[in-house]
């Protein structure tokens, strides 16, 4: 039993070692950006970057809990309005406050969550006329601390799952915005 409980430690061991080590040498700060054609104006696309009310209809996780607790503080639409959030596992507690807008080509947002784990990011929402429609980018940045920042870059692979669920959401405003009827 000895023996067993000496290799269970070692393992143990080595991999808090590795997570420790590998928390020194991936960076803290993250950069993701996910980007789609969309063949509409660049004003009609703007009208769904600029307030909260269009934002949720395209964003992939207010989809993912119908019975999820949302509402507004402040004039949507404008610099300082919030958009708060408590829902299920999937898509946590938190809240996303209008941080500044370049009309109609930025939107930037301060993104906080609460819960599954507290962190901060900013979000960039940028709409630029290509001849033939709009380039939408979605993109996100933060720091993520030690050493979960091992732990969300190689083992979590937090990359995987903004890589999908920004291409469902860009896929969604993409829907929205070809729609003949919109």
């Amino acid at each position: 039993i000895m023996g067993i409980l000496l290799v269970i430690g070692i393992i143990i061991g080595t991999l808090i070692a590795i997570i420790l080590i590998g928390g020194l040498l991936v960076p803290k700060h993250y950069v993701f950006e996910k980007s789609m054609h969309i063949k509409a104006s660049r004003d009609k696309v703007w009208t769904q970057l600029n307030n909260f009310g269009s934002l949720v209809k395209w964003m992939p996780w207010m989809r993912m809990d119908p019975l999820m607790e949302s509402g507004i503080d402040g004039q949507d639409g404008t610099a300082g309005a919030k958009y708060w959030w408590n829902g299920n596992k999937q898509v946590g507690e938190g809240s996303m406050t209008f941080k500044s807008f370049n009309a109609p080509e930025k939107t930037v947002i301060d993104l906080q969550f609460l819960k599954p784990f507290k962190s901060k990011a900013l979000t960039t929402l940028k709409a630029v006329p290509d001849g033939l429609g709009t380039n939408v980018t979605w993109a996100m940045e933060g720091d993520t601390p030690y050493p979960m920042n091992f732990i969300s870059k190689v083992i979590f692979n937090m990359e995987k799952y903004l890589d999908k669920d920004f291409g469902a959401g860009l896929s969604n405003l993409k829907e929205i915005c070809e729609d003949k009827n919109f």
